[in-house]
């Protein structure tokens, strides 16, 4: 079973739905006996759900373009 540094290194891939079938499954069975990294993962998840929303909204706010390309790379 996987370690919980190792849920913890690999929670944004999880929670975005990337990663391979066996690491999501690896994942998933650590998170049926372990709640603090239930609760990571869905925060880690909440947290990429509301940065999206942000990044949808119309914003003055100057972002660099490479950062924004990067992390909409990553949310998709």
């Amino acid at each position: 079973m996987m370690s919980c540094r190792e849920v913890c290194a690999q929670a944004q891939d999880y929670a975005d739905g990337h990663g391979s079938n066996a690491s999501r499954v690896k994942i998933r069975l650590h998170m049926l006996f372990c709640r603090n990294c239930t609760s990571f993962v869905d925060q880690t998840r909440q947290t990429g759900q509301l940065a999206r929303q942000s990044l949808n909204k119309n914003s003055d706010t100057v972002v660099d373009p490479k950062l924004m390309a990067e992390f909409k790379k990553r949310s998709e």
